[in-house]
């Protein structure tokens, strides 16, 4: 996949290929903060357990094995994939490091409603630097723990280097936009998005305040491909593709590069998303899907090689493969490891 790495005032190590994942314990703990909406969301929350050595997952638990997402029915009823999601694969699976997810993605999120929530009323009353009242320390003081029932600490922290904070929003403000939703059709993209896009970078400066310095963009998908848009008809594929044609080509490489710019000490990457999404889309027999158009229902166990789970949100099957293809980008921004052979 296509990607881009913005660098200031940083150095981007290299890694070594792996076959499998290892519990290295002498390795540094990676932290992987994530916000976002349905792609993203796992059910975890404030009042979730925190990610423990023993459950780097926090809530939902993981399954029989750390490799068997699929053993844990919970999983799959807090997602919109009817099984695992993307961090969750990243967490367990993709990496050369013990992996602690911090999930604060909010099902139906989009900028500033949700979003805005998870980072300045999930993320940093808790687990933020001003949790610990070192404010703007890029050291965090979370004590993580090794999951016993006395709950001792490791004495371990997050630090600027040993975490990624990673971003995937906008799918959900594409539709608060688009003519299928808005209640103002005479307002463009041009006009309803880049306010969105404002505030959405204004909680990225919170972020680096707290300490985050490792940031990872997601684009959108073809969100016109769906079929929640294309069964309404040509006028709403066109709009949908307009306006994430002007978000993933035009808007977020802009506010991403000024960000990056202006915050020394930043290192941010972007997913192509939309061309991992198209490339299956282009050819489902290929990557094992009957098709590119059919889907069941978020919670259905009978979905037969369908590409979508519902009418807006893919399956599972495409997150696992989702996050293979991230790793390699990844690795940029200090992931554990490039991509697996497999």
């Amino acid at each position: 996949m296509r990607f881009s790495v913005l660098v200031a005032a940083a150095t981007v190590a290299s890694a070594t290929p792996v076959v499998k994942r290892q519990q290295a314990m002498s390795n540094p703990i990676l932290h992987f903060f994530v916000f976002g909406d349905s792609y993203s969301s796992s059910g975890f929350n404030e009042t979730s357990p925190a990610p423990t050595i023993a459950q780097p997952l926090g809530f939902p638990p993981l399954g029989t094995s750390p490799d068997d997402l699929l053993g844990n029915p919970l999983i799959a009823n807090q997602t919109s994939s009817n099984g695992p999601i993307w961090p969750q694969f990243l967490t367990t699976r993709w990496n050369t490091s013990t992996t602690l997810l911090y999930d604060f993605a909010i099902s139906g999120a989009s900028i500033p409603d949700g979003y805005t929530d998870q980072a300045l009323n999930i993320y940093e009353p808790k687990y933020s630097s001003l949790y610990a009242g070192d404010y703007g320390n890029m050291s965090m003081q979370i004590p993580v723990t090794n999951g016993s029932a006395g709950g001792g600490t490791l004495g371990m922290t997050w630090t600027g280097n040993t975490s990624i904070f990673a971003s995937w929003i906008g799918i959900n403000d594409i539709n608060w936009c688009s003519l299928l939703f808005t209640r103002t059709p005479d307002v463009p993209f041009s006009s309803c998005l880049p306010p969105r896009l404002d505030e959405y970078f204004n909680l990225m400066d919170n972020l680096y305040i707290t300490g985050a310095r490792n940031f990872f963009f997601v684009n959108l998908p073809p969100l016109q491909r769906a079929p929640m848009v294309f069964e309404k008809g040509q006028k709403y594929v066109d709009n949908y593709a307009q306006g994430v044609e002007l978000w993933n080509q035009h808007l977020l490489p802009q506010y991403i590069a000024n960000f990056t710019a202006s915050h020394p000490g930043v290192r941010s990457i972007t997913y192509d998303a939309h061309t991992f999404f198209s490339t299956i889309l282009d050819r489902p027999r290929v990557y094992g899907f009957r098709d590119n158009t059919c889907y069941s229902c978020i919670g259905c166990r009978n979905v037969t090689g369908c590409f979508w789970s519902n009418n807006y949100h893919p399956v599972w099957q495409v997150h696992d493969r989702l996050s293979r293809d991230m790793v390699a980008n990844l690795t940029a921004v200090g992931w554990p490891g490039p991509q697996p052979i497999t």
